[in-house]
């Protein structure tokens, strides 16, 4: 009696796990099967919440995604392919949220991104790459918002940009550079806004533009410069609109044009001058 009740015992658990290994290798080859109820997946007509696999074919014939499942969830690890069959994106997901490394690829098979996740949010290093395999970014992040030094790069593996940013939001110094390694642009952010003196470069290294800022709106006075070093604008804003006394000048340095604008619009005389500085055109607003 004893022998025959450990042999149905055995037989039960044997059966028992078969069953579940037989469920959790379900796999479901139409999306059409599936539905979604109270933010869990079923398959249409059934009251378990869905454990398995999810294939996702694309024009019918090739497989584009392995989707696994526990209880309804995204559970495990999710493969994306390209057409030819390489593999063009993994990541794990744990209780249907993204959870762990994470990487998605060219399809020569180089990564072309990859992250990490906690609990569903970003955290960590994000770093993204050129086909060839330099490197394009990094961004560091905490728990889902961007916080640290960032830092973007040119295919050549010049610096292309070096952005900080606290809690979310821009702080300090952003510099943006040329491919050849000259300073394209470098202004200030204050709690997410631009504050103080924007300026911006030619590719030959000199001074382009300089923009004032308060509270991220231009502010002041800005003064726009030829390659040759000669004063091209002079402007004048308030609260981000432009707003005063407005020049433009020739190339040669030489006055071209002046006005006075209030709510962006000319408020008395616009004189136009030659190369020469001769008058040439007024007109009274």
């Amino acid at each position: 009696m004893k022998k025959k009740f450990s042999f149905l015992t055995i037989a039960i658990f044997i059966f028992f796990i078969n069953s579940l290994m037989t469920f959790s290798e379900r796999v479901i080859n139409n999306l059409g099967q599936l539905e979604e109820r109270n933010g869990k997946t079923y398959v249409r007509g059934e009251k378990e919440a869905f454990t398995g696999t999810l294939n996702v074919y694309r024009d019918g014939n090739w497989l584009f995604s392995e989707v696994p499942f526990k209880n309804g969830l995204r559970d495990g690890v999710q493969k994306d392919y390209y057409k030819s069959g390489k593999l063009r994106w993994s990541g794990f997901f744990k209780n249907g949220k993204r959870e762990g490394s994470a990487k998605s690829f060219y399809e020569n098979g180089n990564v072309e991104f990859e992250e990490n996740h906690v609990n569903g949010l970003q955290n960590g290093i994000i770093k993204e790459y050129y086909e060839n395999g330099k490197i394009k970014s990094e961004r560091p992040m905490k728990m889902g918002k961007k916080n640290g030094v960032s830092k973007n790069y040119h295919e050549n593996g010049q610096l292309a940009s070096i952005v900080t940013f606290k809690n979310d939001l821009q702080e300090g110094v952003q510099k943006d550079y040329f491919d050849n390694g000259n300073l394209e642009v470098e202004f200030v952010y204050k709690n997410g806004k631009r504050e103080g003196l924007y300026k911006r470069y030619y590719r030959s290294g000199k001074l382009e533009l300089e923009m004032p800022y308060k509270d991220g709106k231009e502010n002041g006075k800005s003064k726009q410069y030829w390659e040759n070093g000669n004063i091209m604008n002079e402007a004048t804003y308030k609260n981000g609109m432009l707003e005063g006394p407005q020049k433009t000048y020739h190339e040669n340095g030489v006055l071209k044009l002046e006005m006075t604008l209030k709510d962006e619009r000319p408020i008395g005389d616009v004189l136009t001058y030659d190369e020469k500085g001769k008058l040439i055109g007024k007109e009274r607003y």
